[in-house]
């Protein structure tokens, strides 16, 4: 990857990207080299997902700060909206941008970035009653974003309007959302963790991949769950329906919860239940230990299937 390196060099200084710029470009690509060879991928692997110089070169140069100062592009700035109706929906795609949900007693959405690029480099667009924000198109077909952290993106959303569909997917960022009402919700975070304290939710989906999920308070008609190789925790969850949760890696914690029936599967990671209390349970793992330990012995929990390969199953009641 060295004639890679020497010629992405030249291709920046083509695109007359300021030395800093390209110090700092060159220094995040030998970094995610390293890290990718280190995960055993070879030249040539590397090579096919980066793409050729010239591309990455041109790509990078549209997204750099060429008219601002550095403390301008600190600066947090913002957009709003007005216009917004019962039911409006959430679409937001980030990649290396920490976000947080907030409200306000208006009925408009602000939302509000501090970070290395511009407000204007994002996606953002309210139409139909429905706000998109995506990030800017700074990823590599490598998967790591060159754009890096202390990126805060902050959502007002109006406190009084129930939420349609909400759609969040992050990549490398960390989220925060709280006091929120939607009917269907679609939380994705990859390698970055998530908040969600007191949510009222219909249908709901949380997917977690190398980030670790912290969930308290929710009240919900369904709710699935899948972790890899990231630990969930879920103190006072009541689902009207079914509780779904699937690991790989990742161990995960129920406490204070309660579900019409469960369905708990588990590959390698342990998933424990205190004072969880679903009236039916199906339990599945391959090495990872199913374990509930509840206190009421009058609450009586039916065990519709069990089976595992090398972990241990058991529900406990004292």
């Amino acid at each position: 990857m060295k004639k890679f390196l020497k010629d992405l060099e030249t291709e920046l200084r083509k695109n007359n990207l300021s030395e800093n710029e390209i110090k700092e470009i060159m220094a995040d690509h030998e970094e995610m080299i390293q890290s990718a060879k280190s995960e055993g991928l070879t030249d040539e692997e590397l090579e096919a997902k980066f793409g050729s110089p010239k591309n990455v070169a041109e790509e990078l140069s549209q997204f750099t700060e060429k008219a601002e100062d550095e403390n301008d592009m600190k600066t947090g700035k913002s957009v709003e909206f007005t216009g917004i109706n019962e039911n409006f929906n959430v679409d937001i795609a980030l990649i290396s941008e920490d976000i947080k949900f907030v409200h306000n007693d208006d009925e408009k959405i602000v939302v509000t970035y501090k970070g290395k690029l511009k407000l204007k480099d994002f996606d953002i667009s309210f139409s139909n009653n429905e706000l998109k924000i995506k990030s800017p198109r700074m990823v590599f077909n490598f998967g790591i974003s060159f754009s890096g952290s202390n990126n805060t993106m902050v959502v007002s959303l109006p406190k009084k309007l129930k939420i349609g569909d909400f759609k969040l997917k992050t990549i490398s960022g960390d989220s925060i959302l709280r006091n929120m009402n939607a009917k269907k919700f679609v939380l994705e975070t990859n390698s970055g963790d998530a908040k969600l304290n007191t949510l009222t939710l219909e249908d709901t989906s949380v997917s977690s991949i190398s980030g670790d999920v912290l969930m308290e308070n929710i009240i919900c008609d369904d709710f699935s769950m899948s972790t890899i190789s990231g630990d969930a925790k879920m103190i006072n969850v009541v689902s009207k329906k079914d509780i779904l949760i699937s690991t790989i890696s990742g161990d995960a914690m129920i406490e204070n919860s309660n579900c019409i029936e469960a369905l708990l599967k588990t590959i390698s990671g342990d998933i424990i239940g205190n004072e969880f209390y679903p009236e039916t349970v199906s339990l599945k793992s391959v090495s990872g230990d199913l374990l509930i330990k509840n206190k009421e012995s009058a609450k009586t929990i039916v065990v519709k299937r069990k089976r595992t390969v090398s972990g241990d199953i058991e529900i406990i009641t004292k």
